[in-house]
């Protein structure tokens, strides 16, 4: 009775003192939760899906679904609610340019930030330790992405991209097939012709061959001493180059063989990166990655623009002198592949699996949609006769559908190099409307892209 009559005595301005505390303490909750957990509350009060859960766009596998099929994990990395950005570095001849161009287009939908140079393909400039030199984030937001070519800081990557709250993945492939390509992109196989008076009549394994002879001295990794590796040697092994090789091996010193401290260094890899992809198996990689991520199947979905019959095959002596000279990638790429397995163990093998096929027959549709298949089916052979793969190079046009249905095509289609240049014209703007330059697809104007993109609402 007492207690009851003291309470109603409390003035009035102090019951609305206490009730503006309340209330403050109740936003800045709210806020510090959404700094760390951003979600989208209607979405989650009227969620379509009941075995998933929606922050801010982001469906993840509800935990509370007690659901089990077949030997699936439910271990299901739940911090990726936190890790809403992407460190990924973009390797050479490794498929790249299809995972840049995936993210490029999650980021446009998404409003997100991108970490990259100006107007160029590329960060390997040396300026670029300078985060002046770069292309800012629109104010008060962070960056998000970052996808161009570039070397691997670990120093200035993490002040970028802090490790609790950003994803870093990078792709590598399989030795035989990354010399294979990158022999043919460089032109290095042409040169090597030319050198030779009957250069025309050599077969592209003898061109392969007469290439790799002058790393013979510099790479034979049987023969190697603990010295540090040769410029020539790291040229050949150019994912060494890309993923810092000479930033972790200068932190060892020379006090360890040259195999230690490729293990070591192979371990730093590991503790760097979250997901290392695999060109290789490209399909499964995409479907860890948006699984880590928390992504749907669409936000994955690539175009092949000039897919290529089998690839021509090396003797068995070739491949083994190709894995020798460039044995460190070999052992490389041997290691991730293993540690792709362990990923998709974690997360189910029959749910990945079943993903997989699931994303198969999605992207191959989407593909059917994009493209009009019979009229690339004439290549131009004078564009590709000295190539490998001769005339049997397709070159894939788009559809009808794919310039005016669904921009996804047109922007999947697009050379990757030109989205640095749309990107720089985004941020720099602050309002996302960019410079009328076109397309080299039918002339469709980037502002147009732009715009379509922000507008369109996503489906599952």
């Amino acid at each position: 009775m007492n207690s009851s009559r003291q309470q109603n005595d409390i003035p009035i301005y102090r019951k609305k003192k206490n009730l503006v505390i309340l209330l403050v303490l109740a936003t800045v909750t709210v806020l510090v939760l959404h700094e760390y957990y951003p979600f989208d509350l209607y979405s989650i009060l009227d969620n379509p899906h009941p075995n998933l859960i929606n922050f801010d766009g982001v469906k993840i596998p509800n935990p509370s679904n007690n659901d089990q099929r077949g030997n699936e994990s439910r271990h299901h990395d739940l911090t990726a609610i936190k890790k809403r950005n992407i460190m990924f570095t973009k390797t050479g001849k490794t498929g790249g340019s299809t995972i840049g161009s995936i993210l490029y287009l999650y980021g446009f939908r998404n409003n997100l930030n991108f970490l990259l140079y100006p107007y160029v393909n590329h960060m390997r400039r040396p300026e670029v330790k300078d985060i002046k030199s770069l292309i800012p984030p629109r104010p008060g937001k962070e960056y998000n992405i970052q996808t161009q070519h570039s070397f691997f800081n670990p120093d200035f990557e993490h002040k970028v991209f802090p490790k609790d709250r950003s994803l870093y993945t990078t792709v590598v492939r399989s030795p035989v097939g990354r010399f294979r390509s990158h022999l043919v992109y460089t032109g290095s196989d042409k040169k090597e012709r030319s050198k030779h008076e009957d250069g025309d009549k050599l077969s592209f394994e003898e061109v392969s061959n007469l290439y790799l002879d002058q790393f013979v001295p510099t790479c034979n990794f049987s023969a190697l001493s603990v010295e540090p590796l040769h410029k020539s040697c790291i040229k050949l092994n150019i994912l060494l180059e890309y993923l810092s090789w000479s930033h972790f091996t200068a932190l060892l010193g020379n006090h360890t063989t040259l195999q230690e401290r490729v293990d070591l260094y192979i371990q730093m890899l590991d503790k760097e990166y979250d997901l290392v992809m695999i060109t290789d198996r490209m399909d499964e990689s995409l479907v860890v990655l948006k699984e880590m991520m928390g992504w749907e199947m669409r936000d994955i979905l690539y175009l092949r623009k000039k897919p290529s019959p089998e690839n021509p095959r090396y003797s068995a002596a070739t491949e083994e002198r190709i894995v020798d000279l460039l044995n460190i990638e070999h052992q490389i790429f041997n290691y991730f592949n293993a540690k792709l397995d362990s990923h998709i163990d974690h997360l189910g093998y029959d749910r990945i699996r079943k993903a997989v096929s699931e994303f198969k027959v999605m992207r191959e549709g989407f593909e059917n949609k994009c493209f009009n298949k019979e009229a690339g089916k004439t290549p131009s052979c004078k564009k590709y006769t000295d190539s490998p793969w001769g005339c049997n190079i397709v070159d894939w046009e788009l559809s009808e559908y794919g310039k005016t249905g669904d921009l996804s095509c047109t922007f999947l289609y697009t050379r990757f190099s030109d989205y640095s240049k749309v990107v720089s014209d985004l941020q720099l703007s602050h309002d996302y409307t960019v410079r009328d330059f076109k397309y080299r697809t039918e002339g469709l104007k980037l502002k147009d892209v732009v715009e379509r993109l922000r507008n369109e609402t996503k489906q599952p």
